[in-house]
């Protein structure tokens, strides 16, 4: 491994030629630098503006992400001329301020590719991986806005405006993916003391409503262009894993024979982490998905709390299982709204020109509904309920479970589990979907839908002993359950339309707006009856004769 976050890598700490201390917000509306000036002059600050200048940053790391494991990241800075290469170590900070080591030397040019670096600070730090390939991951274009103010401590403060547009590094012959783009204000203490930069970052945040950055720049735009570092995540979930209970499940291969608490507890483990790892991504907002999978993480979490109830402590459960549910709650109903305009601009192009103008206002709706979503989104992840949450639910799965419950209901073997609770399940399917009919209401759509969805955590649950062999039979429940999906979504998109439409009075100023807002609820209903239709044929294919016998088999 490259190193340690401490600093630890090459005499890292003898090498670092900076230490920043900072913090960072994401601006979420429109901010103007001299918005930030007046206010400032009227506590007593006159910000001192800089040149502007514009950077372009170009991050590596090797195949196997050794850097960023080590904690540090690897970049070419380019500014007005001049170049330079740099190591920073990854700084995710939650809440006001982070400490950032950072070790930098000037270059001439940018070494060629599979060049080496040339001598100096940086380069002693790589040699020890020089032997592995650095690849390019993405660039980063800063727009910086600089200026530096004194505060009424006397700490100097050097505040920038950055406006960042970031693109991945183009593969030979691929196609690249759409942009991010996002706007960052970061202070920096230069001098004095370290609380007059968290006093004066406060204010900021308040007066502006600013959103405290959860993730370095580097981690920002991993995702989005589906990079993704394996191994376990960082942050708080440190803790959980800290168990030796839980040590030991992760190193142990389970196999059928096995006690099933063992992989109950794994898989709440698993699912903790990657909640914990998407914690981040869904408070910035910028990439949807984090939202998404986050929500995911906290169903499975109480599918599994309910599919093994013996396993634990009846209070204990049903307490951490009502609060799972408060938290998907929230995080659904972001989700949701994220899925509705998604979809609107996609339908949007079906309208002709003069159509789309009256769709203004419920465009506004929709991101209306958004920022009172968001806002109830940042404030669950930072309320003492969410954090009481992440605390029991850690501290349970350190324990592990109580020689109590492990003889009234752990005994059982996980090929028994997963016959008694697949099995169990996938009847539940059979019966529900069997019953469908072309006109069935469109709640038992819904109703079938949630089926297979618990269906579907079961084997993916499973999947983890059992591997590739629960293929055949997952595949079409996924078809299933995608088309049940969209059917779900233009059901819940037609509601809403309905919502907006009946807010205000039948007028003939409006009239345009109701006529266009009807184009678009008949465009949802083609859509629900043509998923209808196709729930026909993913039906048939997962409902083939004698699967549950053979999917018994296999489990036994």
């Amino acid at each position: 491994m490259f190193g340690s976050a401490d600093g630890s890598c090459c005499g890292f700490n003898e090498l670092c030629d900076m230490t920043e201390y900072e913090t960072r917000f994401l601006i979420q509306r429109s901010l103007q630098p001299q918005e930030l000036i007046e206010v400032l002059s009227s506590f007593g600050m006159k910000p001192k503006q800089l040149p502007t200048v514009d950077i372009v940053d170009r991050y590596f790391d090797t195949p196997s992400w050794k850097l960023y494991h080590g904690g540090w990241t690897y970049r070419w800075r380019a500014v007005e001329g001049n170049r330079k290469i740099g190591l920073n170590s990854v700084c995710s900070a939650n809440g006001i301020g982070c400490q950032q080591k950072e070790v930098t030397q000037e270059v001439a040019r940018f070494p060629a590719k599979g060049a080496r670096v040339p001598a100096g600070p940086v380069q002693k730090c790589l040699a020890k991986i020089q032997q592995d390939k650095l690849r390019e991951l993405f660039q980063v274009k800063n727009h910086r806005q600089r200026f530096q103010l004194r505060t009424i401590e006397g700490a100097l403060i050097n505040m920038t405006l950055n406006q960042a547009t970031v693109r991945p590094a183009e593969p030979d012959g691929k196609s690249v993916k759409d942009n991010l783009q996002y706007t960052e204000l970061t202070l920096e203490r230069i001098e004095g003391p370290q609380d007059a930069l968290r006093g004066l970052a406060t204010m900021l945040q308040h007066r502006f409503s600013l959103l405290p950055a959860r993730l370095s720049q580097f981690e920002r735009c991993l995702r989005p262009f589906g990079l993704h570092p394996p191994g376990p995540p960082k942050g708080d979930v440190g803790q959980s894993v800290a168990s030796p209970f839980l040590r030991k499940l992760r190193d142990r291969h389970l196999k059928p024979r096995d006690l099933s608490n063992r992989l109950v507890y794994r898989c709440l483990l698993e699912q903790f982490e990657i909640m914990l790892d998407e914690e981040p991504i869904a408070w910035e907002g910028l990439e949807t998905e984090g939202v998404h999978q986050m929500r995911v993480a906290t169903r499975r979490i109480r599918a599994a709390l309910l599919a093994y109830k013996s396993v634990f402590e009846t209070a204990e459960r049903k307490k951490l299982n009502r609060e799972f549910k408060w938290l998907a709650k929230v995080l659904g109903r972001v989700r949701d709204l994220n899925v509705l305009q998604h979809n609107l601009n996609g339908y949007v192009d079906e309208f002709p020109a003069d159509g789309v103008l009256f769709l203004d206002g419920y465009q506004r709706y929709l991101e209306e509904q958004m920022k009172v979503a968001r806002k109830q989104l940042i404030d669950c992840l930072s309320g003492n309920r969410y954090r009481e949450l992440k605390s029991n639910f850690s501290k349970m799965l350190r324990r592990g479970p109580s020689s109590g419950m492990v003889i009234s209901g752990g005994e059982e073997l996980i090929c028994d589990a997963a016959r008694r609770l697949l099995g169990k399940q996938y009847r539940r399917v059979l019966l529900d979907g069997r019953a469908i009919m072309p006109t069935s209401p469109d709640v038992e759509l819904h109703a079938l839908r949630i089926d297979c969805k618990h269906l579907r955590y079961l084997f993916e649950f499973f999947r983890t002993v059992y591997g590739k062999s629960l293929d055949p039979f997952l595949k079409p429940l996924k078809t299933l359950q995608n088309v049940l999906g969209e059917f779900q979504d233009a059901h819940i998109a037609t509601q809403q339309l309905f919502q907006y439409a009946r807010r205000g009075p039948i007028q003939a100023v409006n009239r345009d707006e109701l006529l266009a807002l009807g184009q678009l609820i008949a465009i949802q209903r083609r859509q629900a009856s043509f998923q209808r239709a196709k729930f026909c044929k993913a039906w048939s294919r997962f409902d083939r004769r004698r699967a549950r016998k053979r999917m018994l088999e296999v489990l036994s």
